[in-house]
């Protein structure tokens, strides 16, 4: 495959034409390769970010039954069985990879993140704790970490690998959002003008990714806030907060309206099913 045909790119609705010309791209792909594990899951892409959501999960499940001897392949496929729903499957993709001998760490955590998307906690905690044996210790993966020790009912470990993620990476909102609701914040071990420095270095009007760490930062301030009695204060972080969220996301219900008929009928916002005649 080649970066041409990535769907990715072209995911606005507005590029719809885009989108279906990759489409019959990759099926006349898949008349001359039918196994091809990529063009699977790429075809798979292309047709969701259509709308046809049904008919994105066969191509999917073809390339289940012919899964390669390639991690990243599997690593791709597993990530959109998850995606589609397809959980039983995901789980049996997942369950062939964790059998490959002495996997790279980077490969044990990515596993671990799956195994923690398919509800598999006890399993991913495994896997990540390998994994940071392994050396892994990127802020991703040293907070899945503390997820998944926080899932086990580990606090003062979650509590103090969320400590080491905030040392390292002190912009790093998702931390900084689990600590709080960890325990209730008291007035020794608060850290409200730590949070408004971080506060004064995030821009109020930067990117999307900047705007929802600074959303992060305001709900930690709330909570901190909240937790010592200083209701009027909390009350206008919480306010900050859900308007920024707002504006990131706003609320389309005409938009959900069209996603939720076409789940359920099966077919594409014109109708179509996206089934090509000869093809998966």
């Amino acid at each position: 495959m080649t970066a041409s045909t990535d769907s990715s790119e072209y995911a606005p609705a507005s590029d719809t034409t885009r989108l279906a010309e990759i489409q019959a791209m990759l099926e006349a792909r898949l008349v001359r390769i039918p196994d091809d594990v990529a063009s699977l899951v790429e075809l798979s892409r292309t047709r969701f970010h259509r709308g046809h959501f049904r008919a994105a999960s066969a191509p999917l499940l073809r390339a289940a039954g012919h899964l390669p001897h390639d991690a990243p392949q599997i690593v791709a496929l597993v990530q959109r069985l998850i995606a589609q729903g397809e959980i039983a499957v995901a789980r049996r993709c997942l369950q062939l990879l964790a059998q490959a001998p002495q996997p790279p760490a980077d490969m044990l955590a990515t596993q671990a993140h799956l195994q923690f998307m398919l509800g598999d906690h006890d399993w991913a905690l495994r896997t990540m704790a390998a994994a940071v044996d392994a050396g892994v210790d990127g802020p991703g993966d040293l907070f899945m970490h503390a997820i998944l020790l926080q899932f086990s009912g580990q606090a003062d470990a979650t509590h103090a690998v969320l400590e080491r993620c905030l040392a390292r990476w002190p912009g790093f909102g998702d931390a900084l959002t689990v600590l709080v609701n960890l325990r209730k914040q008291r007035p020794e071990t608060q850290r409200l003008d730590w949070i408004a420095a971080r506060l004064c270095e995030l821009p109020l009007a930067g990117t999307p990714e900047q705007r929802f760490v600074r959303a992060e930062f305001e709900y930690a301030r709330f909570k901190t806030l909240d937790d010592l009695d200083r209701r009027d204060e909390a009350w206008a972080a919480l306010e900050s907060c859900n308007a920024l969220m707002r504006a990131l996301n706003p609320y389309d219900a005409a938009a959900e309206e069209r996603v939720t008929t076409a789940s359920m009928h099966g077919t594409g916002p014109d109708g179509d099913t996206g089934m090509p005649i000869s093809a998966v």
